[in-house]
């Protein structure tokens, strides 16, 4: 009897720890090694990060990510991760909750952060993903996901965002660093929901700046907080804008464009 006892209690144990999820591994930014790049595995307390890991950059640190791709499972931020030329993809497949309270910095055209393996959502008050030029891009690679940011977090600058965003926090189009005609963030595909703010202003001296939405047939709906639109800024339609929330519209000398066909709704 006791060795059937027994048994059945390993067998018991052994299904009980079929059904624990994986453990997320860590890897966290220790400047071991020259003290900046990503792709230096002394740099992290257990190597260069790989697809399975919990990124973790402290408050003191400036991370250079600039000599070719990098993945991650999920990202907590405190610092500054600067990504020039390349992508990370973060798979998000243990975690997709993640904490940026500093700066993700797209340095150029090629730099991309690409969410892919199920949706995601990014906190952090007072946090940000900086693009500094029209073609960086947050994007999903064709796999369908949604971003979310909450309230105190932004997505500024000049670049394009390639998915489906719920913005509780704030979008806002200002000065990039393109050489163009202007500085342009792009909303392309996908839906734009939440309650954040759609801003779209300029510094002075800087390109003209244009806010666009250019998702044909879709329609971003249920902004409560609304859009600013500031001097030399514009809100370029092209895709139907609808508010659905008593969303506020501030207009202090910028343009409104709707292209041919497209109703723009402030409610």
């Amino acid at each position: 009897m006791k060795a059937l006892l027994t048994t059945a209690a390993l067998f018991a144990a052994a299904l009980f720890i079929l059904d624990v999820p994986a453990a997320l591994a860590q890897t966290t930014f220790d400047a071991g090694g020259d003290g900046s790049s990503w792709e230096d595995p002394k740099n992290w307390t257990a190597g260069v990060p790989d697809e399975d890991d919990l990124v973790t950059i402290g408050k003191s640190y400036t991370v250079e990510l600039d000599q070719g791709n990098g993945v991650a499972d999920s990202l907590s931020i405190a610092g500054e991760l600067n990504i020039t030329g390349y992508s990370l993809t973060v798979d998000g497949s243990t975690s997709s909750s993640h904490t940026i309270t500093r700066s993700v910095y797209l340095r150029d055209g090629s730099s991309s952060l690409v969410f892919t393996g199920r949706n995601h959502s990014i906190s952090g008050s007072g946090g940000a993903i900086i693009g500094e030029h029209n073609t960086a891009m947050i994007d999903d690679d064709g796999s369908s996901r949604q971003l979310t940011i909450a309230s105190g977090f932004t997505i500024q600058g000049a670049l394009t965002i390639d998915m489906s965003l719920v913005n509780n926090g704030t979008v806002l189009a200002d000065d990039g660093t393109t050489e163009g005609s202007r500085d342009r963030l792009l909303l392309d595909l996908g839906t734009y929901t939440g309650s954040g703010l759609f801003e779209v202003t300029r510094a002075l001296g800087g390109n003209p700046v244009y806010l666009e939405f250019d998702a044909t047939g879709v329609t971003a709906t249920g902004l409560a907080t609304g859009f600013t639109v500031s001097p030399n800024g514009t809100l370029d339609c092209e895709t139907t804008v609808t508010t659905t929330k008593a969303a506020s519209l501030s207009f202090t000398g910028g343009k409104i464009i709707a292209d041919a066909g497209v109703t723009v709704t402030f409610n």
